[in-house]
């Protein structure tokens, strides 16, 4: 594990998101998650200013299990944890999902 400061809008790369790394983000930060693989284990993000977004074009299943395909708005001093969900009917890595911690 390791904290990896992003400090400018950008896509995360599959390395970013392994070992259960955090990713810190500056405020305004708009952070793309990559399509989610298999080999992706579970990464947190952090808001380390106002008004950080987290979003993938695969989608991210919210705390409703709802998946959403808008971004994921964040305010300073907050953390999602967050891993890629399955397919269980074709298989596919499919989405991301939130996890809520305090």
């Amino acid at each position: 594990m390791r904290v990896i400061n992003v400090g400018t809008d950008q896509t995360a790369t599959p390395d970013m998101l392994r070992n259960g790394n955090i990713l810190a983000c500056a405020g305004g930060v708009d952070l793309v998650l990559p399509y989610p693989s298999s080999d992706f284990t579970a990464f947190t993000v952090k808001a380390m200013g106002p008004s950080v977004t987290i979003q993938s074009a695969a989608g991210i299943e919210n705390t409703s299990h709802a998946v959403v395909t808008s971004a994921i708005a964040m305010a300073d001093g907050d953390a999602q944890q967050l891993f890629s969900i399955r397919d269980h009917v074709t298989g596919a890595q499919s989405a991301y999902r939130l996890g809520t911690f305090s």
